[in-house]
């Protein structure tokens, strides 16, 4: 089931440049909106994230990342990178799979195999600074066990939880 993140959950952020006019045209919260196309950024820079404030603690099936697929020399721009599952903005506490290295197609889907925490965060990893510049980022709980009611089974399929969380984006180097 998918959680929700509200705009005020989302965060970017990166050490280099002034981050206030990126933020302010591509805020953190483009990358929850369920819009497609309205993307998030960081200033240029080394270890830029995306970190989603889930409120509660949660326990995490899957994260899928919509790239920018607008232009392919952009989307390359996004990768290599992490996911994490942790308790505060940024925290790199439980890596999710491996370390994504394609752009695209869409949705780029990593695996958390139920690790449980209250943020999510997406890293950018290697040696080459870059702008983290994404669409949307959606963070999955596994679904809930059917119910066996005296006529059979119901409510397996997956619904979106009341809650809003936040995100943040930032620079961990």
């Amino acid at each position: 089931m998918a959680v929700s993140v509200g705009a005020n959950d989302a965060v970017v952020s990166s050490k280099f440049l002034d981050p206030k006019t990126l933020v302010e045209l591509y805020p953190a919260s483009n990358a929850v909106d369920g819009v497609d196309g309205t993307l998030c950024s960081t200033a240029f820079g080394w270890g830029n994230y995306l970190s989603l404030n889930l409120k509660y603690p949660t326990i995490v099936d899957r994260v899928e990342v919509f790239n920018r697929d607008d232009r392919a020399e952009w989307a390359a721009a996004l990768p290599p990178f992490n996911i994490y599952v942790g308790d505060a903005y940024g925290a790199k506490t439980i890596q999710c799979g491996d370390t994504v290295t394609k752009a695209l197609p869409n949705p780029l889907t990593v695996f958390c195999g139920g690790a449980a925490g209250t943020h999510v965060t997406l890293v950018q990893v290697g040696d080459s600074p870059r702008f983290l510049r994404m669409d949307q980022m959606t963070v999955y709980t596994p679904a809930p066990p059917a119910i066996k009611t005296g006529s059979g089974e119901a409510g397996s399929g997956e619904a979106e939880s009341g809650e809003a969380g936040s995100v943040e984006a930032g620079s961990g180097e």
